[in-house]
């Protein structure tokens, strides 16, 4: 991916974390809401994204497992300064783009 996809997918990241906060989102829904626009974007390249997410403090993730179902999954939150970043409240992130 472009560097300018990988700026539009964190984006849209941050977004949709936006629409429902404070409710974390699965991240195997990110990775259908980027299906449904008829971006692929793989699951490990979106482990990636939410990974630089969180390391800049944007999003917080949480590992969850239902060993009675077996599943494993991350589920992601915005963060306080993800807010302030897609508010414009804080300096723009030249790795980010900011999408409303």
């Amino acid at each position: 991916m472009s560097i300018a996809e990988n700026k539009y997918i964190r984006g849209r990241i941050l977004r949709l974390l936006q629409i429902s906060y404070p409710y974390p989102v699965s991240e195997k829904v990110i990775y259908q809401s980027f299906l449904d626009i008829k971006l692929p974007v793989g699951e490990t390249s979106l482990a990636g994204h939410c990974a630089y997410l969180r390391e800049k403090g944007y999003i917080e993730s949480q590992p969850l497992e239902d060993r009675g179902l077996g599943i494993k999954m991350w589920v992601h939150k915005l963060a306080a300064l993800g807010i302030d970043l897609q508010e414009g409240n804080t300096p723009a992130d030249p790795g980010i783009e900011i999408q409303n």
